[in-house]
Order: structure tokens, then C-alpha cells, then sequence
């Protein structure tokens, strides 16, 4: 009971920090114990009182005093990966990283124990040639219960935040060379901070914004300002400078982009032969479900014949081009044929015919051909077609 998996990295009881649900857990857990049974009742009492100390801490300091110095949750090894005859290796960074603390921990306590059993060999020897031996303070775990000013127990090391305060002045280490402390004005009902500029004659008054502040700054005494960061090793921090540094770098950045260029992967080109091209046929008639006729189609020759002649591969055309160039030549070819019905080679009457059909999707459609005869030469005539309309039906076509 309270073992080192029940404490978190500052040494509290986690379960009883979150409320009644896990003090609920600890007194089932108390209720479940055979007291009578030979239980050692002066390690209970040194659990329980470490527990009451946890509830007195509870009652008198708020979480919040203590959430700005507590340190970093500490990952505990299993007892499977610090066995020295487990073969398994961590695999998750914070495993390694706790395994090793483990590890560390263990050496330095053999170094301790190896120390001790050294002293007592010496004061053995001393004790043999009759000298006193020396009296060493021995090794304390200490009270349990024992807390300091800020409800954390005395035995547990906290990193200090002395270095990281540290830091945030020297970050603001400008504004308190140039400005005057903070003061506080009442301003429509609410609070606001204001700083009064140590060079300024006038003894302008300015919001308590970093910014705002080196604003002003920039504005007024950018001169002074950067000769005293010179001076001091300080850098700069007013908005134009900053500005500036982070120009050059994106410049920097883009001259290395300049030089570095993408190589192009060499296009690995197949060579024709008529076995590779009669295959690749093949598998075309069958995943279009096209008939076996289609092949010795002219137009399918006139296609293939086309793409043979081009030197930097063929640019095939997309679902919305082909559809938009389709109706475009319907368009063009209704156009041209109005002006051949007109001209002077066909001189009598033309012909309709009427078809309607149904697709495989059940859409029903109707189209009308035209049919008429054109003198192509003197004495010669010839027999000529073209569809003149197309539509799709609202119904079935029958």
C-alpha cells in the first residue's frame, strides 16, 4: 500500500489528490485486510499517518500554489524490463528513458552499499588497533509525514525555477532600461497597466505591452536603443529588426532553393514490337467491350495511324474534353451540312427517315436521317445520307 506507482513525481498520493472516488478505493481496500492475522500493524501505522498528512495538506494549501513547481511526471519501469535476464529490449522512447534512470539508480546504490561496507572495514580495523572508531551519521528515510512551507515533503528534490525566471527577465531586460516600473490606472471601470519612458521629456505614459512599448522605442529613440543593445549583448528586439532577421533568412532559404534542382527520373520507353502492340489490342477489345470488327474499323486506323507520328508520347483526352468535342462536331457537322443541301449540287428533294431505340440503361432515344441525291459530276449521281436530328424520348420508345 502507498508504493511508488501509487505516488506521482512530487511523492503525493495520487489517488487520494483526486477526490472521494479514490479515497473511496483506499478505504475498500483497508475494509478487505484480516487484521488479526498477524498483519504488521507499525507499518499500518506509518501508512495511515502518512495518509492523514495527505488530507491535512488537502485541507490547507489549494493546488493551485503548488501547480507552477511541480515537476515533471517521472515514467516507472515494469518489472519485466528491468530484469537483467530479459532479452527484450524497450521499444517506446519514454520506456528506454525510464529504464535507464532505473539503472542509474541501481549503480549509485551499489556504490552507496560497496562505500558503507568500506567504512565498516575501516572502523573494524581501527576498533582492532584501539583506536575509537570514527562515528558516522548513518542513513535516514527520514519522517514520512514531515512537509515544508509549501505542503511538499522535505525528502522530495524539486528543479528549481530560478533559471527559468532568469530567462523571462532577460527577455524584457530593454524595457526595464528604458521604462519606469509598471503602474496601475483605473480606466472606464477596469485596471490597466501603464509604464512612463525614461527618455522622453514629457514623461509619456504607454500600455504595458511589450510591443507597445518597443513600438515606441522604434519610433522615438531606435538610435539609443540599438546602441545600448550593442553595448550590452543584447539582441534586438524592436519590430523593424526583427522584421529584417526573418527577411534574410527567408532569402537564404530561397538562394539554397535556387541551387537545388529536381532530377528528372529517366521515362523508361517500351519498344514497339507488333506482338506488344496486338496484345495491348486485345486487352483494350475486352475491358471496353468493344466487337471484334472494331479493329478493322477506318477510323480506328486513322486513330492508331495519328497517334504512330507523334515524337513525345500522346496526350490522351479526358471524359469532359471528349463529351464538349463531341457536340461541338455535331454542331459543325449540322452547319456544314446546311450548306451543302443548299448549294448547287443537290437539286431535288431530300428524304426523311425516323428510328427510335432503346439503350441498355432502358433511356429511349429518336434520331432523323436525311437522304437525298447529289450530282458529284456531270451525268453523275450518287446516293447520300446524314443524320439531321437527335434526341433522347421522356418514355420508353415504344
Amino acid at each position: 500500500m502507498f508504493g511508488e506507482d501509487c505516488r506521482d513525481s512530487c511523492g503525493r498520493l495520487e489517488h487520494v489528490r483526486r477526490g472521494k472516488l479514490g479515497l473511496g478505493l483506499i478505504c475498500s481496500y483497508l475494509s478487505k485486510i484480516n487484521w488479526a492475522d498477524g498483519f504488521p500493524l507499525d507499518l499500518v501505522e506509518v501508512k495511515l499517518e502518512r495518509l492523514i498528512a495527505e488530507l491535512k495538506y488537502l485541507n490547507e494549501f489549494h493546488a493551485e500554489k503548488i501547480s507552477h513547481t511541480r515537476p515533471a511526471r517521472r515514467a516507472f519501469p515494469t518489472a519485466k524490463l528491468t530484469d537483467e535476464n530479459n532479452l527484450e529490449q524497450p521499444t517506446l522512447p519514454f520506456q528506454r528513458k525510464a529504464v535507464d534512470a532505473f539503472r542509474e539508480e541501481q549503480a549509485q546504490h551499489r556504490n552507496n552499499q560497496d562505500c558503507e561496507a568500506s567504512d565498516e572495514a575501516t572502523a573494524a580495523d581501527e576498533e582492532q588497533d584501539g583506536q575509537e572508531p570514527t562515528k558516522k551519521p548513518r542513513f535516514s528515510l527520514g519522517n514520512p509525514t514531515m512537509v515544508d512551507d509549501d505542503g511538499l515533503l522535505v525528502d522530495v528534490n524539486i528543479q528549481s525555477i530560478e533559471e527559468d525566471k532568469e530567462k523571462r527577465e532577460d527577455k524584457r531586460r530593454d524595457i526595464d532600461h528604458f521604462f519606469r516600473e509598471p503602474s496601475i490606472r483605473q480606466l472606464n471601470g477596469k485596471e490597466k497597466s501603464y509604464c512612463i519612458c525614461k527618455i522622453c521629456p514629457n514623461m509619456k505614459s504607454i500600455v504595458n505591452e511589450a510591443t507597445t512599448l518597443r513600438c515606441h522605442l522604434e519610433a522615438y529613440h531606435s538610435g539609443k536603443y540599438r546602441k545600448w543593445a550593442q553595448e550590452n549583448r543584447f539582441e534586438s528586439k524592436l519590430p523593424g529588426d526583427i522584421k529584417k532577421r526573418k527577411a534574410d533568412a527567408e532569402h537564404v532559404v530561397r538562394t539554397l532553393d535556387q541551387d537545388l534542382k529536381e532530377k528528372k527520373l529517366n521515362e523508361r520507353v517500351i519498344k514497339y514490337t507488333d506482338k506488344a502492340f496486338h496484345q495491348a489490342a486485345i486487352e483494350w477489345l475486352v475491358a471496353t467491350d468493344q466487337p471484334i470488327q472494331a479493329l478493322e474499323h477506318s477510323k480506328f486506323r486513322h486513330m492508331i495511324d495519328v497517334a504512330s507520328r507523334a515524337t513525345d508520347g500522346v496526350k490522351i483526352p479526358g471524359r469532359k474534353s471528349t463529351r464538349a468535342s463531341i457536340k461541338q462536331s455535331f454542331r459543325d457537322h449540322l452547319k456544314n451540312l446546311k450548306a451543302q443541301l443548299n448549294g448547287p449540287m443537290v437539286l431535288g428533294e431530300v428524304s426523311l427517315t425516323c428510328d427510335a431505340w432503346q439503350a441498355g440503361n432502358t433511356d429511349g432515344y429518336f434520331a432523323v436521317t436525311g437522304h437525298w441525291i447529289q450530282e458529284t459530276a456531270t451525268m453523275q449521281w450518287e446516293l447520300k445520307s446524314a443524320l439531321v436530328g437527335f434526341t433522347r424520348l421522356c418514355n420508353a420508345h415504344n
